[in-house]
């Protein structure tokens, strides 16, 4: 079971300069999953993931190019 912990709504500068809005969710899962944490970004139709058993390894994971225009 995942619970989404909390909701932030950002801006990433893109490799080319623009400014992109993200959102992005923290998603928890109960201690006996793998990977407790589940980041989700997302902007327009792309999305970007990470998983890890911290939040700062699961942020450090995510796929951050993958919200890159083009």
């Amino acid at each position: 079971m995942r619970e989404i912990v909390t909701t932030v709504k950002c801006n990433r500068t893109t490799p080319d300069g623009a400014m992109q809005r993200v959102t992005i969710e923290i998603l928890y899962r109960t201690a006996s999953f793998a990977n407790r944490y589940e980041i989700q970004a997302r902007t327009g139709s792309k999305t970007a993931t990470g998983k890890a058993n911290s939040l700062d390894e699961a942020l450090r994971s995510v796929h951050w190019q993958d919200l890159d225009p083009g």
